[in-house]
């Protein structure tokens, strides 16, 4: 009873933690786009090819409506496009613009050279316990899940 107490509060601990440093300066984004924004286009830039709006819902867990309020807002900042799908007519595909694919680069630059200055401040010994144990802990959540989905079969 102790140890699920103890786990319990590290849980909690460790879910707040990840939501402030959500927050923090260092990880938002410039050009007024809002985190869904930016996850949609990171998610379109790693598929590398359009996608429907079905499939990066499904993707990003998020409705059908939230995909549509998200992709016209984009879509107006000139950042993704739509275009209808060759093999089917009634379908949408949805890809990043020029433009988009270009934010989404220098993001990620700035995004490492941030992470750098804090890992830099860390410690080597401190930065490779953190990513050691960020990786373990994301090695037994993909467990954990594929568990917990077979025993819904």
């Amino acid at each position: 009873m102790e140890d699920e107490i103890y786990f319990r509060r590290a849980a909690e601990k460790l879910l707040e933690l990840l939501t402030k440093s959500q927050r923090k300066p260092v990880h938002q984004n410039a050009r007024c786009l809002s985190m869904g924004e930016f996850g949609v286009m990171y998610c379109l830039n790693e598929k590398q090819k359009p996608i429907s709006a079905g499939e990066l819902g499904k993707v990003m867990g998020i409705g059908s409506g939230g995909v549509a309020n998200l992709l016209n807002s984009l879509e107006k900042k000139g950042y993704a496009c739509r275009v209808m799908n060759p093999s089917d007519r009634r379908g949408i595909m949805v890809s990043l613009s020029d433009t988009g694919r270009q934010l989404v680069r220098e993001k990620q630059l700035e995004a490492v050279k941030t992470t750098t200055g804090l890992l830099s401040r860390l410690g080597r010994e401190d930065t490779e316990n953190l990513i050691r144990i960020y990786q373990r802990m994301l090695n037994i959540a993909e467990d954990y899940l594929r568990n917990q989905c077979k025993e819904t079969k």
